[in-house]
């Protein structure tokens, strides 16, 4: 599945699997997560959880610091991943 985020400096547009997308959802709820409260509210384990966090943080979308994921709103610098589809938003009126 086609999965579309719109961030607030860019858009990413990636295949990924329907775990990989609801993880991404869990972000709407709160701001960051710890793979065990992300495993509990999927109801898959821990590695499958793992998995989808690497395969958003290979993306630039997600990024751990201390044991806690957080969505990258904005790209952090440096963070081009082959293959990685980025559509600059248009903050024009």
């Amino acid at each position: 599945m086609v999965v579309k985020l719109e961030l607030a400096d860019r858009v990413v547009e990636v295949e990924a699997t329907p775990l990989q997308a609801s993880i991404t959802e869990l972000f709407e709820d709160q701001e960051t997560w710890d793979v065990q409260a992300m495993s509990n509210r999927l109801g898959v384990g821990l590695f499958q959880v793992r998995n989808g966090l690497a395969f958003w943080a290979n993306e630039g979308v997600v990024k751990e610091e201390k044991g806690v994921w957080r969505l990258l709103e904005n790209a952090e610098e440096g963070n081009d991943a082959p293959g990685k589809q980025l559509v600059p938003m248009n903050h024009e009126s």
